[in-house]
């Protein structure tokens, strides 16, 4: 599992590796499922002579493959995942894909399968390393696109409180925008709870209050609109 924390499992039972070099390593090639022996020698010891480096790959695989099995396996001049093992984004990516083109007759299985899957952004100990980057920003936008359909979908369907549910999670998701609070808060408004319209807009003012940004238009129309109206 690579979503929301970093967890190896088999049967129920979960592993850990004895040093952070082999978790790095394994890390890296689990969410690309191949990776070549240079790049992941030049991640784990960018300092390093490649022949040194290349040494204690071998040290580092044969310590993953004594802490949890046949996770990795070289071939050639990559090291690949092992068919055998299956990861959360993998799945997350093939069950939101299957959501997002299911324009005819969807299967609701498929979105709330991937949302079940999503619960954090990719390897969040890991922010700050570069070639997690890009990964974590294609799936975070992966999860918004999935939840804004899913919110489109509730929206044309009248299902309010699915609808409530997915917009704060977009909120959750991306808490410094704007217009998931407005959606928000149209949306409580809609079914009579005022009081968390108003909360949802103020929340949205705090935010926009640390980042040094005015009110847009839409907000202070529905912020007035909902002054309007007695509590």
């Amino acid at each position: 599992m690579l979503l929301g924390d970093f967890v190896i499992e088999c049967d129920g039972e979960r592993f850990d590796l004895p040093r952070r070099v082999s978790t790095q390593a394994l890390k890296l090639v689990a969410v690309r499922r191949r990776v070549t022996v240079d790049e992941l020698v030049d991640v784990l010891w960018p300092e390093s002579d490649h022949e040194v480096g290349a040494r204690r790959l071998r040290n580092v695989l044969w310590r993953i493959r004594s802490a949890c099995g046949e996770l990795v396996y070289r071939d050639g001049n990559l090291i690949r995942l092992s068919p055998s093992v299956g990861t959360d984004v993998e799945e997350f990516e093939r069950l939101a894909s299957a959501a997002l083109s299911d324009q005819v007759r969807p299967d609701p299985g498929h979105a709330r399968r991937a949302l079940a899957l999503y619960t954090g952004p990719l390897l969040p100990g890991d922010l700050f390393l570069d070639w997690t980057m890009t990964h974590r920003e294609s799936l975070a936008l992966l999860h918004l696109r999935l939840l804004d359909d899913q919110l489109g979908r509730a929206l044309d369907e009248k299902r309010t409180n699915d609808a409530l549910t997915l917009v704060e999670r977009m909120i959750q998701a991306e808490p410094f925008e704007e217009t998931h609070y407005v959606r928000a808060a149209e949306l409580y408004a809609r079914s009579g709870r005022l009081q968390r319209a108003r909360s949802s807009l103020q929340r949205a003012q705090r935010i926009l209050l640390e980042l040094g940004v005015e009110p847009s238009p839409a907000l202070l129309r529905l912020r007035q609109r909902l002054s309007a109206v007695t509590m």
